[in-house]
């Protein structure tokens, strides 16, 4: 399970053989136990070679999510594609430290390389 900014959307991604495919994610908030789907399947957008990327909604303080990440057999998202697995990523949603929320423009992370990215800026 992965830590995620309260009211900030996530940045997913997933790698599959092909850069042609109908791939969505879609989300949902586990916090009662039992799945409850809060968006998606929203269509994933192809970022480079065969990766494919898509953006939650803002998660709220103190929930877990999952993330489903699946192939389809086409764009309107109904059927998943028999010929690849769905992939997943659990977050729990966290205040900043100290308790409140992430105040605009503050930085609580930076980035070490342009392909490293190891915090975020909050702007």
């Amino acid at each position: 399970m992965e830590l995620a900014p309260v009211l900030a959307p996530v940045t997913c991604e997933v790698t599959y053989d092909q850069p042609d495919l109908d791939v969505a994610m879609s989300t949902y908030d586990t916090t009662s136990g039992s799945p409850v789907l809060i968006d998606g399947p929203t269509a994933m957008t192809l970022l480079y070679g065969n990766t494919y990327i898509g953006k939650t909604p803002e998660f709220q303080s103190a929930h877990s999510y999952v993330v489903v990440k699946a192939v389809y057999t086409d764009n309107t998202f109904d059927t998943l594609s028999p010929n690849y697995a769905a992939g997943s990523e659990s977050f729990f949603a966290q205040d900043s430290a100290g308790g409140g929320s992430v105040q605009p423009g503050s930085v609580i992370g930076y980035v070490d390389e342009p392909q490293n990215v190891v915090g975020y800026i909050n702007c």
